[in-house]
């Protein structure tokens, strides 16, 4: 991905996604764009008016596409040209809004590199606008996390990096650390010069108490927030035919998974996506627990209990009219160190109305009786399931959220701080901590996009798609 980094030429792609619609846009940046876009556009006649193309910086002007070379008349267009540096990417940029359609794009995307553009790289309109200064690089990550957001709640916490609020905030972070710093470093230089007492272990405790508390709040904020970015898996488990299935249907309110009655129908993991109180949810329905000698249903079973390392949270479901057999107890026992909601369901075929108690290993688990057939209680299982996913909800108040790359750096910075506050507060050694800091202050520079080299930079704008 070298040509990322030659910022010289000029660059164009499609900027809306493929398919149909009403308008789609191609976006040219670079040295040549308006003259590229000048030499294919041919102005409309507008009654009264003159046809001056599109001298006029950021107006939208009528007319059609041209091919270079033939001469033929493309597409029907609004166009228009920002001088840089006040564009995305900090230099000249020209916008073709013709109509959606994967034809249509597709040939007038041609014809602006017929004119001498190149087809971009993925991010390379970001990357640009990082190299020109327009933004740094959590803002560039953050317009990848933003167009990624699954949920209202990830776009806004995207949304407060892209307004440069995490920047500020490890700015603010990069600065104390600095400080401290250079408070040892003139210690150690001048100590015997300048009549100072030293207070070593004052520092290491003004590193613990403002610095690693602070990072520690971010990374902890970060997990808290992974449902809202990632989205939250949730397995649907129990024995054959308890109605997993028909759950997963219901709350999809589609007909997604098959359902007979005949037990052992699902074989395989079958996931299938919702949104649960603005979160987005992935739910899996799962083989039947139990023991069997069919091959082809012992390989699902072997993969449900995989899959079980991997979610966030289980519904585990058992069958109210049956009771509760001796394999939900053993089921039961294998879930007993993780996050579940007990369902128990087929309330409908109970006379008395009352469901089975459940064991005491159990206790500590949420439960809810329900009919899958008959639509019983199911708000109720939704309200609970949003609340156990919401009970390590996120409230960064004043400060961000940092995505998983900023959270890995995070936590090396905090290593490196809680080992100079050791170095400090025990050892007393100054040069030693001054090490540390200095080590520490280099990974807030890796958030900043300081001191990234080309392979970081290519993983980082691959995340992005052509024309972003």
């Amino acid at each position: 991905m070298a040509a990322l980094v030659n910022i010289g030429d000029t660059i164009a792609a499609i900027a809306t996604a493929r398919g149909r619609g009403a308008i789609g846009i191609v976006k040219i940046s670079g040295p040549d764009a308006a003259s590229i876009l000048h030499r294919i556009f041919e102005p409309g006649a507008w009654k009264g008016g003159t046809a001056d193309g599109v001298s006029k910086a950021r107006r939208l002007r009528h007319g059609w596409i041209r091919h270079p070379v033939t001469g033929e008349r493309i597409d029907e267009v609004l166009a228009s040209w920002m001088p840089g540096p006040h564009s995305y990417s900090g230099e000249d940029v020209a916008e073709i809004n013709g109509h959606g359609g994967g034809q249509a794009l597709t040939a007038l995307l041609e014809a602006v590199i017929s004119a001498g553009a190149r087809l971009a790289e993925p991010g390379e309109f970001t990357r640009r606008a990082l190299l020109n200064g327009r933004i740094d690089l959590t803002q560039a990550e953050a317009v990848a996390d933003l167009i990624d957001a699954r949920s209202q709640k990830a776009l806004k916490l995207a949304g407060r990096r892209l307004d440069g609020e995490l920047r500020r905030q490890v700015e603010a972070l990069r600065q104390e650390v600095l400080d401290v710093r250079s408070r040892i470093e003139a210690e150690i230089d001048f100590g015997d010069q300048v009549e100072v007492e030293s207070d070593l272990q004052g520092l290491a405790a003004l590193i613990r108490e403002q610095m690693v508390s602070r990072i520690e709040r971010w990374i902890a904020q970060c997990d808290a927030a992974k449902g809202y970015v990632d989205g939250v898996r949730l397995a649907v488990v129990g024995r054959p035919n308890v109605g997993k299935s028909s759950l997963i249907n219901r709350i999809t309110k589609k007909e997604k998974v098959i359902v007979t009655e005949i037990p052992g129908t699902t074989r395989d993991l079958v996931e299938v996506s919702v949104s649960l109180g603005g979160m987005p949810i992935t739910i899996t329905d799962t083989a039947g627990l139990h023991e069997s000698q069919d091959p082809v249903e012992r390989i699902g079973i072997q993969r449900t209990e995989r899959y079980l390392d991997e979610c966030e949270m289980v519904v585990f479901m058992v069958d109210a009219a049956a009771g509760i057999s001796s394999e939900d107890l053993r089921i039961g026992e294998m879930l007993s160190d993780r996050k579940v909601v007990v369902v128990q369901n087929k309330m409908d075929l109970l006379r008395t109305g009352i469901p089975p108690k459940v064991p005491e290993g159990w206790s500590g688990w949420p439960a809810v009786a329900i009919s899958a057939k008959h639509d019983e209680n199911l708000s109720e299982l939704e309200d609970i399931l949003v609340r156990e996913i919401e009970a390590e909800d996120v409230d960064p108040g004043g400060d961000v959220v940092p995505n998983m790359r900023q959270q890995g750096l995070l936590c090396s910075c905090l290593e490196r701080l809680n080992a100079a506050a050791e170095r400090l507060g025990e050892d007393k050694a100054g040069e030693l901590g001054s090490i540390e800091l200095g080590e520490g202050i280099g990974y807030l520079d890796q958030i900043l996009g300081r001191c990234e080299g080309a392979d970081v930079m290519d993983q980082i704008f691959q995340r992005f798609c052509i024309g972003k």
